[in-house]
């Protein structure tokens, strides 16, 4: 009888290429470690382990589950970076340069694989779907790599925390259509806002809401603002830029006297509401309108809420009809981004909400901004 050859010991991905074991440890083992070392909580069938990070000492992270892992990265590189940003140029450096960046930083590439989860989550239509599960252990890990990082940002770590923060701000307007474990105003990991462990969101108020997205995304976007030299001299400097005005189109007759009326009526007002533009040119609201007309310069829209004066923040919380006001009317331009996934649902849930807040005068001035999401016929 035949002596039973067959290696009992080898590990999954040698035996199904069918590699023949010649030392203790294969190059698979030696560099993602062992297949059976840890169960994937993945309900697919796919072989787990660690992964080291590239140029780092090799270090245990989450177990994951690779045919997820190589479906999300297909997913992300072929659909999700395209909603990202529609500028072809900043659409190419999502798909080579930062996936590059993220296969040299592993809480990088986690964040970028969340991202791609939770598009699928909101496109699959089934929130409770095995994408849950990996979105959940990819942002945890991606945020605690993240965190750090902003404490002090340098030469080398300038673009990691800017494309952080752009993935941060995507996964926060998400948050509104995530299940609540995944949302980031609910997410247990420190972002420096004194926010408890057992911190759940408030799901009453779309107002609310907003405002917690703005405090978990603004600190990010602060030492970002810091740090915009060293981006604009490197390789991601084509995300940075700004429209010309020239390059914009001009606003048709109907938003033009919208955006007259409001004006006229917060002129007289106190200077927390009547220039809460009035340091960036870019952030006026007839040039987001315009903005708004033109698609591939969509993502500009996005920093309005995020760069206002902190006292104009103070007056919203407060229900300040006039900043209610003010609110719904950038929420008509961020209403064209309806078709990206990340954006969709918040321009007309802003507007119908303050809808039912603000009265007296200030609710005439509301007509406009219910006619164009379409809440009133007109």
């Amino acid at each position: 009888m035949k002596d039973h050859t067959k290696s009992r010991r080898g590990c999954f991905q040698c035996k199904k290429r069918k590699v023949k074991r010649r030392r203790e440890h294969c190059s698979y083992l030696d560099q993602f470690g062992s297949a059976e070392s840890s169960p994937c909580s993945c309900p697919a069938r796919h072989p787990v382990g660690r992964r080291s990070d590239i140029g780092a000492p090799r270090r245990s992270l989450e177990p994951l589950c690779y045919g997820m892992d190589l479906e999300l990265t297909h997913f992300y590189l072929t659909h999700t970076y395209k909603t990202l940003w529609v500028r072809q140029e900043a659409r190419l450096l999502w798909r080579d340069i930062i996936f590059l960046d993220a296969i040299m930083y592993p809480p990088l590439l986690s964040g970028i694989l969340a991202v791609a989860a939770m598009h699928k989550i909101l496109t699959c239509g089934d929130p409770d779907s095995a994408y849950k599960s990996i979105a959940l252990r990819k942002q945890t890990a991606a945020l605690e790599g993240f965190v750090p990082l902003l404490n002090s940002v340098t030469k080398e770590t300038a673009e990691i925390v800017y494309s952080f923060s752009l993935l941060v701000s995507y996964w926060a307007f998400a948050s509104l259509r995530l299940p609540l474990e995944l949302s980031i105003l609910s997410t247990t990991v420190d972002l420096e806002l004194s926010q408890d462990a057992n911190y759940s969101l408030p799901t009453g108020s779309i107002l609310t809401q907003f405002l917690e997205l703005l405090k978990r995304v603004r600190p990010t976007h602060a030492v970002l603002n810091e740090t915009r030299p060293l981006v604009l001299t490197g390789k991601l400097s084509p995300m940075s830029k700004v429209p010309e005005d020239g390059e914009l189109p001009g606003l048709d007759e109907d938003t033009k006297s919208a955006l007259s009326a409001l004006d006229r009526h917060i002129h007289p007002l106190p200077r927390c509401l009547s220039e809460y533009h009035a340091s960036i040119p870019l952030l006026k609201m007839d040039t987001m309108h315009r903005i708004a007309l033109k698609p591939e310069w969509g993502e500009l829209i996005v920093a309005w809420p995020i760069r206002l004066a902190n006292g104009f923040i103070e007056e919203v919380k407060l229900r300040n009809h006039v900043a209610l006001t003010i609110l719904a009317y950038w929420a008509v331009a961020f209403h064209t981004l309806e078709d990206r996934w990340w954006a969709k649902g918040w321009g007309i849930s802003l507007i119908s909400e303050i809808s039912s807040i603000v009265t007296g005068p200030w609710a005439e001035l509301l007509e406009w901004p219910r006619r164009r999401v379409g809440l009133d016929a007109g």
